[in-house]
């Protein structure tokens, strides 16, 4: 066995995580407080995407909008990252081999460093004249990538065979 599929094994077989795989309602909460964490980072992301493309609050600007959300989407991405991790240790040996778990991690980043990119901007897309190209590009990417990190998450336990 590889060094990495060792390190998998030990992290799946840790006092810590046998202590929470053991217990049905650890594992629930968990779960349950990932799938909410995520409806919660991608949902407020959204939201701000929408403003930018004119679809949503036109009452606010971007900044107020972005303002409004962004701690939302930094909770819930926080709390994803944990649950996220501790869902991956879990399981360590499949997930640790898994293709399609390293495909979720990395669009998942990227979005949210496409995140990152549009709060920043955000009050420079603020104009009397609208929003700029750029802000709604980036804001359709970012839509692009929320909805990759999605499905990518749904094929993670299809494709390791998790359940």
């Amino acid at each position: 066995m590889s060094s990495y599929l060792q390190a998998c094994h030990a992290v799946q077989s840790s006092p810590f995580v046998m202590w929470f795989t053991d217990s049905i309602m650890i594992s629930l909460l968990i779960w349950l407080g990932h799938y909410v964490s995520s409806f919660l980072t991608i949902g407020s992301m959204v939201m701000i995407d929408l403003r930018i493309l004119g679809l949503t609050g036109k009452s606010q600007t971007i900044t107020e909008t972005a303002n409004f959300y962004s701690p939302w989407m930094w909770i819930g991405l926080s709390v994803v990252a944990f649950t996220g991790l501790t869902m991956i240790a879990s399981d360590a040996v499949s997930f640790c081999t898994s293709g399609i778990l390293g495909v979720n991690l990395l669009v998942t980043a990227v979005a949210a460093a496409s995140g990152v990119f549009i709060r920043k901007k955000a009050s420079a897309w603020d104009r009397p004249s609208g929003t700029p190209l750029e802000a709604k590009v980036a804001a359709g990417v970012s839509m692009l990538l929320w909805l990759g990190t999605i499905w990518s998450a749904v094929e993670v336990p299809a494709i390791t065979n998790v359940h």
